[in-house]
């Protein structure tokens, strides 16, 4: 059964302090063991407190599926049950690109008690669950019709950073590793308006900071804007005479767990090397985004820096002669396969 899974900016109290890695990992307390199981689907929520003492919307912010799960180390084993804690990792995680409030013309899509707002992990029915989902991937018909796509801030309130950030892509530990999450890719599902509202803000954040950084000689061109799909999103004309082509990533969270590359990406990637940067732009909905810059990350590729992980193939029909079935598929009937199979 799907799960909520609160991950609030600030708690009102707590026996923890509680370690989330959006979309890496999440850090629970044991009455939520038999809960939190591996494989099972869940949609990310935050209550209205927020850090600093001020307040927000309480939303849904993103969903994913859980991965494995092992015991916080730092409580000692001989510490009674209640005190114990654990952490899932958190595999496919897919950001929404514009938060979902959790109440929309007076109605909530978790029908619950009130007190069970305080409830760190919830159960979400299955109906609830990808009504969420809609929502977040652009309001069709049959969920809620009033919803509209939040708007962002208007680009003259962003201000464009004047120091490149690191970090913004989070490592995550792979294998067996106790102490660590393991890794994810994520799910590969369409771009909603809402995630391409936020990724098109990316772009014309970077557009403007490289013109700012470089100044009207470098040409600074938003391909992406034409029309164009070379295997990057704009270019510009480096001091040292290069032409550098960029590509850019953007999430509305703080940081990065994973991010996906076209086959035509990477391609260009391997081919331009020290001519192509990877720019990654976080809290891209805010006045106040991060960048940073992965110059030549095929170099990180084949260094062991960054991984890639197949997310999805694209399947065709090709044409062909063969006899019978005018494909070339085999096309036996279904009574010739074990039900567990099918």
């Amino acid at each position: 059964m799907p799960l909520v899974l609160a991950s609030n900016d600030a708690n009102s109290g707590s026996k923890y302090a509680w370690k989330d890695l959006t979309g890496v990992h999440y850090h629970f307390p044991n009455n939520y063991r038999n809960v939190i199981k591996p494989g099972e689907r869940f949609v990310y929520y935050r209550g209205v407190r927020r850090l600093g003492g001020r307040r927000g919307v309480a939303e849904y912010f993103g969903h994913g599926i859980v991965g494995r799960i092992w015991r916080d180390p730092e409580i000692a084993e001989d510490a009674p049950k209640s005190r114990w804690a654990w952490y899932c990792a958190v595999d496919q995680y897919r950001p929404f690109g514009v938060p979902v409030p959790a109440k929309i013309d007076g109605t909530f899509f978790e029908n619950i008690r009130r007190n069970k707002w305080r409830d760190g992990v919830r159960l979400l029915s299955e109906d609830v669950y990808l009504r969420l989902l809609a929502a977040a991937d652009g309001f069709p018909a049959g969920t809620i019709s009033q919803v509209e796509v939040p708007s962002l801030p208007p680009f003259s309130s962003v201000v464009l950073p004047d120091r490149i950030s690191t970090g913004l892509l989070k490592p995550t530990a792979g294998g067996d590793d106790d102490n660590g999450a393991s890794s994810s890719a994520s799910s590969g599902t369409k771009r909603s308006r809402t995630s391409k509202l936020a990724g098109d803000r990316a772009e014309e954040i970077v557009f403007n900071w490289l013109k700012k950084l470089y100044g009207p000689t470098a040409n600074v061109r938003w391909l992406a804007n034409e029309g164009l799909t070379p295997g990057w999103d704009m270019q510009f004309a480096h001091n040292s005479g290069e032409t550098i082509a960029v590509e850019v990533k953007g999430t509305t969270l703080a940081s990065f767990s994973n991010f996906e590359l076209t086959a035509n990406e990477l391609e260009a990637m391997r081919r331009l090397k020290e001519g192509y940067w990877l720019v990654l732009v976080a809290k891209c909905a805010s006045e106040n985004p991060a960048i940073e810059v992965l110059a030549n990350p095929a170099s990180n590729l084949s260094g062991g820096v960054l991984s890639l992980a197949p997310t999805r193939w694209r399947v065709t029909m090709q044409k062909t002669e063969a006899a019978g079935t005018g494909s070339g598929m085999d096309v036996r009937g279904a009574s010739e396969f074990s039900p567990s199979v099918v």
